[in-house]
């Protein structure tokens, strides 16, 4: 990550996406920024921080665009750094031009992310916060762009924060409780160190365990269909997504490898993935077909288990196994059926979910949605902090298991030494989360993440 030696260097880049639109956005950003566009735009003799000036970008005399300029001052700009940001045509050809200006009269191209690194360096922003910019800008729903948003205002920086103030503030007492021992001087009290180590469990405990739907927050919820061939995966399937994307035949075994389609639901992505019928085969594709069908039983958030009531089949139900929580047997062509599974399921699955659709009529398949809706219910408050990112996740568990074993400690009256020792450990823990403390590889693969102009 070249950048982390040129602090000092004014970059330049598009802030728009390439193409022909309305608008296109320039930001350049740096100790010289001013006296670079100065070169190419007139400004008055006054600049202001926060004004927008118009006029035109010229080049030995020649008029490249009109334009507006915006400028920000050192301080008061989101990288931190002097910063000017220009709106041209957008045409490929005057951004270039631009640019290419820009680069003759001594700016760099800005690196993926540079901008934000900057705003990181700076102190604008944390680390949680700076990786909740790339979410953003990368949410497909309303509720990744909501989430997202809070993590920028800092939501869960200022959880982790108050969590980060309690170790500190804990550690600090049982070391001043270590230097004073001789004298029998006790700063705080066992009960009160273990009373605010105990609350900083509770909020980093609740954080871990939040990931699950931060995952559906920021990927999808998937919801997989599986069962013996000819149930109907696939019409139920169709009628899902509102859209004929699956092969229906009366052939059993149509399908054949994963199919897969998203649809937004109150503002989650809803990913449903139609797979090969599950059933005793020698068709070497087919059993292809089938081991994906399997392997998708593990990353799913729901399976729909389709069964056939026009008739009475089998499923082997030893596949489930493990995966009884987030398991629904759903009986299919309700009209015209012949069987019910409820009561097998009642004596082999006791505590089964169990419900009866046709594929044929798009009324009943509200139960599937209400299933959903349900699940996105019990995971998700609207006042909740959810962790979106895999880095935060393992911090944060690191973080609460050391802050665990803190806790046992302090209740098992061990040596306070001990006790100093995992906390340190917890300490350092958040100084990464938050990014006080950093590995240059960890923040290479964090903002080469960023696409370039952010």
């Amino acid at each position: 990550m070249a950048y982390l030696n040129g602090p000092e260097d004014t970059i330049c880049a598009p802030a728009t996406p390439p193409g022909f639109g309305g608008v296109s956005i320039i930001r350049v950003s740096g100790p010289r920024s001013l006296e670079i566009c100065k070169k190419i735009f007139k400004f008055p003799s006054q600049v202001d921080s926060h004004k927008i000036y118009f006029g035109d970008i010229f080049h030995q005399e020649k008029t490249v665009d009109e334009v507006l300029v915006s400028y920000f001052q050192k301080g008061k700009s989101y990288t931190g750094d002097e910063t000017i940001e220009i709106s041209c045509h957008g045409s490929p050809v005057i951004v270039e031009e631009i640019i290419q200006l820009l680069l003759s009269h001594g700016c760099r191209l800005a690196e993926r992310g540079e901008f934000t690194f900057r705003a990181y360096m700076n102190g604008n922003i944390d680390l949680v916060q700076a990786e909740s910019v790339l979410t953003l800008v990368e949410s497909q729903t309303q509720r990744a762009h909501q989430t997202a948003l809070r993590h920028l205002k800092g939501e869960l920086s200022d959880k982790i924060k108050a969590v980060q103030n309690s170790i500190q503030l804990s550690l600090a007492h049982l070391e001043a409780n270590i230097d004073f021992s001789l004298e029998n001087l006790e700063t705080m009290n066992p009960e009160e160190i273990i009373s605010r180590i105990g609350s900083a469990h509770k909020t980093t405990k609740e954080l871990v365990s939040s990931y699950s739907l931060g995952k559906i927050v920021s990927d999808s919820l998937k919801v997989v269909l599986v069962g013996e061939p000819n149930v109907g995966k696939s019409s139920l399937f169709n009628k899902l997504i509102n859209q004929d994307k699956a092969i229906v035949t009366p052939i059993a075994g149509t399908t054949r490898d994963l199919v897969e389609a998203s649809v937004v639901y109150n503002g989650f992505k809803i990913h449903f993935v139609d797979t090969a019928g599950v059933h005793q085969t020698l068709d070497p594709i087919e059993q292809i077909g089938i081991s994906k069908s399997k392997q998708e039983l593990q990353d799913a958030d729901i399976i729909l288990c389709v069964l056939d009531l026009s008739l009475r089949g089998g499923f082997d139900f030893d596949l489930l196994k493990g995966y009884a929580a987030k398991t629904i047997f759903v009986g299919n062509k309700d009209d015209i059926k012949k069987t019910s599974y409820s009561d097998f399921l009642s004596e082999n699955m006791p505590k089964h979910n169990y419900i009866e659709v046709s594929a044929m009529n798009k009324k009943s398949l509200q139960k599937i949605w209400d299933i959903i809706d349900q699940k996105l219910k019990d995971s998700f408050v609207e006042t909740s902090i959810v962790v979106l990112k895999q880095r935060q996740y393992e911090l944060l568990a690191s973080l609460e298991s050391r802050i665990e074993n803190a806790l046992k400690a302090l209740r098992q009256d061990y040596s306070p030494e001990f006790i100093a020792i995992e906390l340190r450990f917890a300490l350092e823990a958040s100084y990464e989360l938050l990014g006080e403390k950093f590995d240059d590889q960890v923040l290479a693969k964090i903002f080469q993440e960023f696409c370039i102009g952010k």
